[in-house]
């Protein structure tokens, strides 16, 4: 779902005025913003203890080269797979040769 600009303003705004990087990323935040502003502002949620911020920064770490290794392997497969019903499946070469 696009975000507008004046939206993507005004929640920034909040998110760094109110110092919310102290309970998560700016793009998790941005998933549902009026769900968890609410649960910042009444009280669900706390500030990450030291440990757990070096925690989800070595996971964050983590999930950046496997997501940079799978999006390669899908650029790699992308040529090779079409969707037919909303199942992948590989052409094969002798009908992508037209024979």
């Amino acid at each position: 779902m696009a975000i507008e600009t004046e939206q993507l303003e005004y929640w920034g705004n909040k998110f760094t005025c109110h110092n919310l990087q102290r309970y998560m990323t700016f793009a998790a935040f941005m998933v549902d913003p009026a769900k968890h502003w609410d649960e910042i502002m009444y009280g669900q949620y706390q500030p990450l203890l030291a440990r757990q911020k070096e925690a989800r920064e070595r996971i964050d770490r983590a999930s950046e080269g496997l997501e940079a290794t799978l999006n390669r392997v899908e650029r790699k497969v992308e040529g090779l797979r079409r969707i037919d019903n909303g199942h992948p499946y590989e052409q094969l070469k002798h009908h992508a040769n037209g024979r």
